[in-house]
């Protein structure tokens, strides 16, 4: 009896640990970048100078100027150490290699 008492008292302390987690995720302020047109692609440029916490969530955009985003190119978000969740909308078709190459906070990728 105590040990089943014991396991549903564990398993409430996962799911409290998990709820507080997820709403926390939606507090994380939108990473501070600016979009730019090259050629035939956007890039997103991140502005490290108005940097002020240790992390934050980017929110890809569906569509630029009109414009679907439909890829995220390779090494498109490379080394924004400070990025922990990614918010990618369902236009995105395409994520190439290392996309994401020294995102060393990312927790977690929503698409």
């Amino acid at each position: 009896m105590k040990r089943i008492l014991l396991v549903y008292v564990l398993m409430a302390a996962m799911l409290c640990t998990c709820l507080l987690s997820c709403a926390n995720e939606e507090k994380l302020p939108q990473l501070p970048c600016t979009l730019y047109k090259k050629e035939d692609h956007f890039y997103i440029a991140v502005d490290y100078g108005s940097l002020e916490q240790e992390a934050y969530r980017l929110d890809v955009p569906e569509e630029i100027d009109g414009l679907p985003v439909a890829r995220i190119r390779s090494k498109g978000f490379s080394g924004i150490t400070q990025l922990v969740i990614l918010y990618v909308p369902g236009s995105v078709k395409q994520i190439d290699e290392s996309a994401f190459l020294g995102c060393t906070s990312l927790q977690k990728v929503t698409i």
